[in-house]
């Protein structure tokens, strides 16, 4: 696994239910293998501009995400997830639309 591939990972939900839903690998966090993720939705109209990646037909990384449909990367969604929950790779984004979302996230965290 590395930066910027597209997984997809077991989320726990408030019914304690697990549900797979897609993310991408933003760092590794070592000394353990677990991963800094972003989550990806398919709530196209949630889409916050210079927080938030559109990843639509549009966007020349979209057919490399491995998704079906629209989906935004939600930068400000992060989380740390262990290296087993990841179940399986789909998709990758490109250096640059990486770059998009670090700059974004690093903008977004210098805002007083």
């Amino acid at each position: 696994m590395e930066a910027g591939s597209v997984i997809r990972w077991a989320f726990i939900q408030a019914d304690g239910r697990l549900k797979l839903r897609p993310a991408v690998l933003i760092k590794a966090v070592p000394p353990f293998n677990d991963w800094v993720i972003c989550a990806i939705s398919s709530q196209v109209q949630r889409f916050q501009p210079q927080l938030d990646v559109l990843l639509d037909k549009t966007h020349p990384d979209f057919r490399n995400v491995g998704l079906d449909f629209p989906s935004i990367v939600r930068t400000a969604y992060l989380t740390t997830i262990p290296a087993q929950q990841v179940e399986g790779r789909i998709g990758s984004l490109s250096d640059a639309t990486m770059a998009a979302i670090r700059s974004n996230l690093g903008r977004w965290l210098s805002v007083r």
